[in-house]
């Protein structure tokens, strides 16, 4: 886990709602973040990886434990070894997957993205408005 993009995923100020595309303060750092859900995915500038910070109490389990999420979107579904997280206002998952997944046009097309973790009922991230700052995030991941 990167201590900075935890740290930088709090302090930049919550858009008021939907999805924003924003360059961070470190050199080659996009980040597309979700209103109050706290939830956001960082890239470095054509590194191909994106991080996923998906954000909800996972109490279930204890800070550092390995598990596997599952994903969805539309239709489809991916199970993703992920990490719980829970540092100074942060309590979620951190996952990673590569900005070529077919995961990222299903996502682009959702309605939603489904998050299901061990122990926990599963929630939904709205994607109203995601698209256009999705394609801009992934166009910049990709390089």
């Amino acid at each position: 886990m990167r201590p900075l993009a935890l740290a930088l995923l709090l302090a930049l100020p919550l858009p008021a709602q939907g999805w924003t595309l924003a360059r961070l303060p470190v050199a080659g750092g996009t980040l597309l973040r979700l209103d109050a859900a706290g939830s956001a995915f960082l890239c470095d500038e054509g590194s191909g990886q994106v991080e996923l910070w998906l954000a909800r109490a996972a109490s279930a389990h204890a800070p550092g434990a390995a598990l596997t999420a599952t994903l969805g979107a539309g239709a489809r579904t991916w199970e993703v070894p992920a990490m719980v997280v829970r540092d100074d206002g942060f309590d979620g998952i951190r996952a990673e997957m590569a900005a070529d997944d077919l995961f990222w046009p299903a996502l682009l097309s959702a309605p939603a993205l489904a998050v299901t973790l061990p122990g926990l009922a599963r929630w939904t991230l709205p994607l109203t408005d995601f698209a256009a700052p999705g394609a801009g995030f992934l166009t910049d991941c990709r390089g």
